[in-house]
């Protein structure tokens, strides 16, 4: 994880761009490689939680956005 000094280009940058995620922790921003979850294997629970309908839809979307 890199640690990055402010300056205008990067003051308030946060969110994910390529493969690099941006956000503020404890004051300071940082940059992260975004992790690939891709192989995640999501217990019964975790699916539960999610409603089959709204799942459909950002299912949709991201192949959408993966093309």
């Amino acid at each position: 994880m890199a640690k990055l000094k402010r300056n205008a280009f990067m003051n308030g940058l946060s969110g994910v761009m390529e493969d690099w995620t941006f956000l503020w922790t404890h004051g300071q921003q940082t940059v992260m490689k975004t992790q690939d979850m891709s192989k995640v294997k999501w217990s019964k629970a975790r699916k539960a939680t999610v409603a089959p309908k709204v799942r459909a839809h950002y299912e949709k979307v991201a192949k959408k956005a993966a093309r």
